[in-house]
């Protein structure tokens, strides 16, 4: 049975301390949170290069123990408004007055509930509707607490739909755990063959430290395996393609159309920010047509150089490129798209293309000659193959763990509702027998 409450019946909600800026710094052991450690959707999100820390004394009770439940009160960007996490660890992150931090009466609800609840278009609305400020939306605890909403009387049956919504979500974490490892293991592969130069010789052993010759190369300016040639990108591509958006922009709904915004590696992509045009578009496009195994390179803007692959139907079966995304497909003399997208995943490379696109205009952008300009270390062809025929499973079970992530969030997204408005149940013993899962693992931008 549902019965109707004010979100303020169960919940409360503690403000942040008020962090001094001066004593913001770029390194320390005490991070503040912000808006930006939310995803819209909801989640903890880790932000790398990015926290603020803070080196001066502050009460100890602001510092957040792992489990927290957390919901952002200042909406840093569109729909974060309302949006819950849970802190990940203790002793590291500190709450700020941007920042509530939920409490809850255990008689009336439970942690994970009102985690999912804050997830819902019901309490989202609300709190948008009764934020106030122009430019920036604030809430505050006693807006929140006005927030209607409809719940069980049982805790146990708001235990069994959150603990369903959490095993989506882990499942959803362990695939983005497990593509992590996997591209990682290929870049180590990259490194330990073409930097290190210990692929495996004609007797199976370390190439380098087995004794294999080297040379000077001029180009690079530092030693290769004898025999390999150095070429320009713009000798081992076959193609390089933009596609475009129609006049008047892109669309709501029809045919994904990637832009540089959507681009960050193989098996990753941000869907919320998808755009689209029409089939009868899409259909006549002559260039920008997403095929599988294709490399994607964000071209225009502050990333410029940052790379990513379609592969298996991942990020979509069918899609396109915008003008600001180089699609890159290699010829013969590079036989494998795989080597390619590792090569440009070099933080080195990256960081070269990126100083190209900054270069001169004001709006950092690369064009075909400046990406066609750039040196790669060519080793023999059946090595080439060798390598690409040895990452293959790996880059393929990352798109099939991706795909499937992608299905689960979509799932997840349509029962929340239904759970939470009692159209859906879910038994008991499905619940009791499901594994346990840790939504603070989770992380919903696929």
């Amino acid at each position: 049975m549902l019965t109707k409450r004010k979100i303020g019946d169960f919940v409360r909600i503690k403000h942040g301390f008020p962090f001094l800026g001066e004593h913001f710094t770029d390194e320390g052991k005490y991070i503040v949170l912000t808006p930006g450690n939310f995803f819209e959707a909801g989640g903890f999100k880790h932000t790398p290069g990015k926290e603020k820390y803070y080196d001066a004394a502050f009460p100890e009770e602001y510092l957040c123990s792992e489990g927290d439940l957390i919901v952002a009160m200042t909406q840093q960007a569109e729909g974060l408004l309302g949006s819950t996490a849970i802190v990940p660890e203790s002793g590291t992150f500190l709450h700020n007055q941007r920042i509530g931090l939920i409490s809850w009466d255990e008689t009336l609800s439970e942690k994970m509930y009102i985690y999912y609840l804050f997830m819902t278009d019901l309490v989202r609305q609300q709190i948008r509707r009764t934020a106030s400020g122009s430019k920036v939306k604030h809430t505050s605890p006693e807006r929140i607490y006005d927030v209607a909403v409809w719940i069980p009387d049982d805790i146990k049956i708001q235990k069994r739909i959150s603990r369903t919504l959490e095993n989506i979500d882990h499942k959803i974490s362990l695939n983005k755990a497990i593509n992590a490892e996997l591209e990682n293991t290929a870049k180590l592969l990259y490194d330990y063959w073409f930097i290190q130069f210990e692929f495996p010789d004609e007797n199976g052993k370390p190439y380098r430290s087995s004794g294999g010759p080297m040379e000077y190369n001029t180009q690079l300016k530092r030693e290769i395996p004898k025999g390999w040639d150095v070429r320009t990108l713009g000798r081992v591509l076959k193609e390089i393609e933009s596609g475009k958006r129609p006049v008047g922009g892109a669309l709501q709904s029809g045919i994904p159309s990637i832009g540089a915004e959507n681009i960050e590696s193989l098996g990753v992509h941000d869907f919320r920010k998808e755009k689209y045009i029409s089939q009868d578009f899409f259909s006549n496009m002559r260039k920008g047509v997403v095929k599988s195994g294709d490399v994607l390179l964000y071209k225009d803007g502050a990333y410029s150089g940052k790379a990513s692959m379609a592969l298996d139907g991942f990020p979509h079966q069918n899609c396109a490129v915008n003008e600001h995304v180089f699609i890159l497909r290699t010829n013969n003399d590079l036989p494998s798209q795989f080597f390619l997208y590792l090569f440009l995943k070099r933080p080195e490379n990256y960081n070269k293309l990126n100083a190209i696109a900054s270069s001169k205009a004001a709006q950092p952008g690369l064009n075909q000659d400046q990406l066609n300009s750039v040196n790669v270390p060519i080793p023999p062809r059946e090595l080439i193959l060798l390598f690409d025929r040895t990452i293959s499973p790996m880059m393929h079970k990352i798109a099939s763990c991706a795909n499937q992530s992608k299905y689960l969030n979509v799932l997840r997204d349509f029962l929340l509702p239904l759970l939470m408005n009692g159209q859906v149940t879910v038994p008991m013993a499905e619940v009791e027998q499901a594994p346990v899962a840790t939504a603070e693992q989770s992380e919903t931008t696929s």
